[in-house]
């Protein structure tokens, strides 16, 4: 079994993924984000769409979560062969973001900067 979930989530119905059908797709949205840039991410969701005071608390952090160096080559050469579509998508999705990131202005970069000051302080203030 193949395991594009994301490429066929943006290719839509009936089942047929498309990588260039998808990258199209993607690029047709407001903001695309990634959970490696999650606070720039919400940074520009919040920019966006004009919400406020967006601020949030980790919660349910895997503290035991296996490592890629616990896997055998064999193990990730499956995962990488099986999800080839989907890592592709990843890519595009994260250079997407960098191009909105790298296109602010001065001001709108201080902006971020502060945001994520905000957001690293609320956390470590709210932090268990």
């Amino acid at each position: 079994m193949i395991s594009i979930n994301q490429t066929i989530l943006l290719c839509g119905f009936p089942v047929n993924p498309n990588i260039t059908v998808a990258k199209e797709r993607l690029k047709s949205f407001d903001v695309v984000g990634i959970t490696e840039m999650f606070d720039e991410s919400l940074f520009l969701l919040q920019k966006q769409y004009k919400w406020k005071n967006v601020h949030y608390q980790k919660m349910n952090i895997t503290k035991k979560r296996l490592k890629k160096e616990d896997l055998s080559q064999t193990t990730i050469d499956l995962i990488e062969k099986y999800n080839a579509m989907d890592m592709e998508l990843y890519e595009f999705a994260k250079e997407l973001l960098q191009k909105k990131l790298d296109a602010f202005t001065k001001t709108e970069k201080v902006e971020l900067e502060q945001f994520l000051e905000r957001q690293n302080s609320f956390s470590k203030h709210n932090s268990h």
